[in-house]
């Protein structure tokens, strides 16, 4: 019902806002929203006494309180529904009625069936919640009901005779002077609630007896202070101001507007824009019911259920069919990043949940899995608060005003008087420290940014506030803990955003917001779902800035800070969890920085009651909550901790992944005092802030001044504490550099932050930490100067990477395809000491399957996808300054669903035959196992569905089966006296034998070479040759099997050479690589034997060939045939010299065997 008023309105103020005209006295006329009749006409049935009314921001109640024959008494009680206050009230009602007398108004006008009522003066504005009530008697029988009522209202200008202004210097002194503003009254009726436009040459400083409401250039608007709204006929006002600028000050265009009774006036609504559709994303949001505690560890997760994360492009089929093999079903599902929420239908214990989430980490397809854990992140504040002591609220008294003594407004203190801007004090205290009217000053070069707050509720219709979109808000159900999550997230949302300019309340830190709200309890409790869906319908809506003001309950991080196993281990789950889901989103392309606090976990005040914990062994981890009211009986006396590290405050301090680290900003509290002798504010770190090298930042967080809703105060403002409070702040300035410069990306925001407190000296320091607090100006200056870096800047040290992706065409891998347009995403695990402006690289394959790209130099993960086929990762590919890595064929595997719906490991195998490297003869009783992945030599085996680890051992013929899930995967054979060997592999449903090779173990001194290749050419062969100087003194081939120089000195033999494709084809040879003189260099060639006489032949770079060298018990190094050389049946593969290998990778031409190398 809420969705459809509001639309209503929106369609009247578009219809209304036609009907701006220019009034023909002079200046603009603003019609008020026309509210429509509430009630049609009817007869009244003698028994009904009370009728309602209601239109956009008011209620009015019509009861008859008494009636009799030839009279009547009725009472009107007129309600305040809207954002605002109702200014100057009317109503009229279409209504037969004549009252003899009225109290508690005045009859404005009476004719014609409509009866105008207006106020009685003394209660000429209804503040916002609030009513008035007036009363009437009739002399007659009661007529009935009014058939309708309306409130009407507007802003007139009044004509140019109809008042003066008189403008007077009072005093100047070159750069400055004061003035005073006298509005005369020439007529014989009352100008309410006026408003005075002019031009003024100069800029005016300060204001008295009067606000500005606008200010544009030269052109002034200002408005009455409330004590002086009307003036009388024949009477005057007067206020005042100091301005800067040249002297010869003069008002002109003067022009005076008065209001005529009126609905509630509101600030401008802007045009909201709602979250983008980011496709299908939902989940089931469990309930206190549904989460299991651990006895053994205190482990509280959802029962029944598990997480799963695949990679990118994998898509809901695979993930389904998984689930279907163990009897779950997938209840929620984010698209965007490929994330899953099973269910089991009946209870799981831990174990054996446990045991389904590393099998499915065992897919080639799956990030990870995990359980889903109970969210145990409250709201991070403190407060003295009646309503947190005996659920009493408490009601703070004083008036708030976003007055326009600075361009941007500001409130006026709850403790009494004006909160000047000129010193740190006050309640403005926050903004002042941290610069951030200075920083305002560069508002004309900003840009609207997007900034969201995840937290535990909020007032959607604050006067303050304009969300543009809230996800999964909670309902007030008027319990203290409803109430109290509704206020924090307001006064956390305030701090960032409340409006300017718009006569109420308070200035938030950014300026020009589209602000975005999620909750993080849909059920009665969160979980990591939940956090997931919350950030996706966040981050995949472009929302830059997401304020996250919650943190792990006290005695789980006190546990976790004395060195409790279990609650470290389930910070660390948690963080692990969200970090690989920040991890995907960045590698997506997506840009964020997330702004946390750092915890309110340390008391060394007793008087901190969040932070007090008594030990219980029955409590999970070992503490609870300490209970005021029932311990102190029992005798139970309270532990205040202190020094508990801000990376057990939440799973987002907790987060290790570097990349993902440099997009979180953890922020600790400051408290200050002012000295009025010295004009000086001094900071201290706040006693129960959360401390350690994971605090990035401080700001202000004691006695900060945000909004809140009425029922928490009625005044719609409140002070509260914590780091809960400090978050925002720097949220704010996050925003602001954002408006700045809106290509900055996350890590950029954080780097600019702490250099702004750095190169400031602004820091305060805690238990030998120091931690710095930002200048916003500073921050808004460095984020307009910087430039960035660009991945193709010739200074970073960039290596090339390429490669080839295949495809299998068909589940039973009958064809294998070149890929074209193929995506690949490399993603940065670690660059050395250059830090990158990107998080990932993307880019496609070409027309043929190949790619090429340059990257600077670092360790990354490849993410490879093609449209129908199950994506694979390829772990830890190292780029080197000026090098080229060739990382040879990535086959994709097709995706089909299993026959009849089957399980997928019913179907799905790889098989191959495993021979000796020197002999070419089978092994049998080697084991084979696998690892999800390409490349993948470390990390979980794949398993089966109890757990097991999937593995087959060779039969006499060599041959092995292993039935395993579809994807691609790392095989690792091994067996004793041989080194184990890895080769990469696609699970299909065909028969195809893979043919791999193992090399026997071999002495320091002994290297074995292996190549294979595809089914084309059928012959490649191997030749290593010895050079000193520009002589050739050894060479080993097909036709010259072994040599050797110097009486063994360096010594080589082919001990396999294949003719009829695939391989293998190997040399071992033995040398002393210190021994090597200093022109001696020992080199390895293949060469296309059955293309020979074809020096334009492509099929070697095509062939899929690769070499791997071996030494002692372990894999030296692979090398792919390059695919970027263009033609060629030459491939010079390495050399090796006195200081080791040295890779070459160069195709050429030669037709002669005897002439290679």
């Amino acid at each position: 019902m809420r969705r459809l008023r509001e639309t209503t309105r929106r369609a009247l103020a578009i219809v209304l806002a036609l009907a701006l005209a220019m009034s023909p006295l002079g200046g603009w006329r603003r019609v008020a929203l026309a509210d429509q009749p509430s009630a049609a006409p009817q007869a009244w049935d003698k028994t009904t006494t009370e009728r309602s009314y209601e239109g956009d921001g008011w209620r009015a109640t019509f009861t008859l309180t008494g009636h009799w024959d030839g009279g009547y008494n009725a009472s009107v009680k007129v309600e305040n529904t809207s954002g605002a206050q109702i200014e100057d009230w009317r109503l009229e009602m279409s209504w037969e009625g004549e009252p003899s007398h009225v109290w508690g108004a005045t009859v404005e006008s009476h004719g014609d069936g409509t009866i105008v009522f207006r106020n009685a003066d003394w209660n000429q504005d209804i503040p916002k919640g609030s009513s008035v009530e007036f009363g009437m008697c009739g002399s007659s029988t009661f007529p009935g009901f009014p058939a309708s009522c309306r409130m009407p209202g507007a802003e007139e200008g009044v004509p140019e005779g109809d008042y003066s202004v008189d403008f007077r210097v009072d005093s100047d002194w070159g750069s400055g002077r004061t003035c005073s503003v006298t509005i005369e009254n020439k007529t014989d009726a009352e100008l309410r609630d006026w408003s005075l436009a002019f031009e003024l040459e100069n800029e005016i400083a300060d204001i008295w007896g009067a606000t500005v409401t606008s200010h544009d250039g030269g052109r002034y608007v200002v408005r009455n202070p409330g004590y002086s709204q009307n003036i009388a006929p024949h009477g005057s006002v007067s206020f005042g101001f100091s301005a800067t600028g040249p002297s010869g000050c003069s008002l002109t265009g003067a022009s005076l507007t008065r209001h005529v009774a009126g609905a509630a006036v509101r600030p401008p609504e802007r045009e909201r824009e709602p979250l983008e559709d980011i496709g299908e994303a939902h989940y089931k949001a469990p309930e206190e019911g549904d989460i299991a505690t651990d006895g053994a560890t205190g482990l509280r997760y959802v029962k029944r259920q598990l997480l799963v994360s695949a990679y990118p492009g994998t898509g809901r089929a695979p993930v389904e069919a998984a689930a279907r093999e163990l009897g779950a079903e997938v209840v929620g599902l984010i698209a965007l990043t490929d994330d899953y929420q099973l269910e089991f239908p009946e209870e799981r214990t831990l174990e054996e949940l446990e045991q389904s989430a590393a099998w499915f980490r065992s897919l080639s397809f799956v990030s990870t899995a995990t359980l889903n854990l109970a969210s145990e992140e409250k709201a991070d504040f403190t407060t003295d608060d009646a309503m947190y002591d005996d659920g009493q609220v408490a009601y703070y008294q004083g008036v708030v005003a976003d007055s326009n003594n600075h361009p941007f407004g500001r409130a006026t203190t709850f403790k009494g008087g004006i909160d000047s801007w000129a010193d740190v004090d006050g309640d403005n205290w926050g903004l002042e420290a941290l610069n951030v009217p200075v920083a305002w000053d560069r508002k004309a070069e900003f840009a609207p940014v997007r900034v969201g707050v995840y937290d535990a509720g909020f007032e959607e219709h604050h006067p303050d506030l304009i969300f543009d979109d809230v996800v999964d808000n909670i309902v007030d159900d008027g319990t203290k803990d409803t109430r109290g999550d509704i206020a924090h997230g307001t006064h956390v949302s305030g701090v960032i955003a409340a409006g300017h300019n718009n006569k109420e309340g308070i200035s938030g830190v950014a300026t020009d917001t589209r602000l975005y709200a999620c909750t993080n309890q849909r059920g009665n409790t969160g979980c990591s779902m939940a956090d997931k869906y919350a950030y996706a319908r966040l981050i995949g809506s472009h929302v830059k800035v997401i304020n996250v003001s919650l943190g792990l309950i006290t005695p789980i991080q006190y546990a976790a800070s004395q060195g409790d196993a279990d609650a470290q281990k389930f910070i660390k789950e948690g963080a692990g969890i969200m970090g690989e889901f920040f991890h995907k989103l960045l590698a997506s392309g997506y840009d964020f920085v997330i702004v946390t606090s750092a915890g309110n976990a340390n008391s060394q005040l007793k008087e901190n009651r969040l932070a007090q914990v008594p030990k219980d062994a029955d409590a999970p981890y070992g503490y609870r909550m300490y209970d005021d009211q029932t311990d102190p009986g029992k005798g139970i006396s309270p532990i205040h901790p202190s020094g508990i590290p801000a990376k057990y405050a939440s799973v987002l301090t907790a987060i290790d992944d570097e990349g993902v680290r440099q997009r979180i900003i953890v922020v600790g509290a400051v408290e200050h005092s002012w000295n009025i002798n010295t004009s000086h504010a001094s900071y201290t770190y706040s006693s129960f802030c959360d401390i350690g090298d994971r605090v990035d930042v401080c700001a202000p967080g004691v006695e900060i001044l945000s909004t809140v809703p009425t029922f928490y105060n009625a005044k719609d403002y409140a002070l509260m504490d914590g780091t809960s409070m400090a978050a925002p702040y720097i949220s704010g300035i996050a925003a602001l550099m954002y408006q700045a410069k809106p290509s900055l990306n996350g890590s950029m925001i954080k780097e600019a932050l702490v250099e702004s407190g750095q190169e400031q000296g602004r820091s305060v320091n805690r238990e030998g930490y120091d931690y710095w607090m930002p200048d916003a100006a500073v921050c808004c200056d460095k984020a307009r100067a910087y430039k960035g870096s660009d991945l193709n800047d010739v200074t970073w040290p960039t290596g090339i990477l390429c490669g080839t992706v295949k495809g299998h065409d068909s589940a039973d891998g009958s064809t294998t395809l070149t890929l074209a347009k193929a995506s690949i995403v490399a993603i940065r695990k670690s660059t050395g000491e250059h830090n990158l402006d990107g998080y990932s690289i993307g880019f496609e394959t070409d027309s043929d399957g190949n790619f090429t790209q340059g990257l600077p130099q670092g360790t990354y993960d490849l993410i490879l996808r093609a449209e129908g086929y199950l994506p694979i990762c390829a772990h830890d590919v190292v780029v080197e300054p000026d090098k080229t890595v060739n990382r040879g064929t990535f086959v994709l595997g097709k995706w089909e669903e299993p026959p009849f719906g089957g399980f997928l490991s019913f179907f799905y195998s790889v098989k191959g035959r495993v021979i000796d490297a020197l002999s070419g003869s089978t092994i049998s009783g080697a084991t084979v196992k696998a690892r999800p992945g390409w490349d993948n030599a470390t990390g979980a085996y794949a398993t089966g569905l109890l757990g097991d680890e999937k593995s087959a051992t060779t039969r006499e013929d060599g041959t092995f089966d292993l039935s395993i899930t579809p994807g691609s995967y790392t095989v690792e054979v091994s067996k004793d006296g041989y080194v184990t060997g890895r080769y990469n592999v696609v699970a299909t449903t065909s028969d195809d034998v893979t043919s791999m090779a193992l090399s026997p173990t071999l002495p320091q001194d002994e290297y074995r070479i292996i190549l294979t290749w595809g089914d084309t050419p059928r012959d490649l062969d191997s030749h290593l040759t010895l050079r000193s100087g520009g002589e050739k003194r050894l060479h080993v081939c097909y036709y010259h099997k072994s040599d050797s120089v110097d009486g063994g000195r360096i010594s080589a033999r082919l001990d396999l050479d294949d003719t009829t494709s695939f391989g293998p084809e190997t040399v071992t040879m033995t040398v002393d690589v210190a021994s090597l003189g200093e022109n001696e260099l020992i080199g390895y060639f293949v060469h296309d034997y059955s293309n020979r006489s074809r020096p334009d032949s492509r099929e070697l770079s095509l062939s899929g060939a690769f070499v791997r060298v071996y030494s002692g018990n372990g894999l030296m190094e692979t090398y792919y045939v390059p695919r970027d050389k263009g033609a060629g049946i030459v491939w010079h593969v390495f050399d090796i010299g006195r200081n080791g290998i040295i890779p070459a990778g160069e195709l050429s031409h030669e037709s002669n065997s005897g002439s290679v190398g």
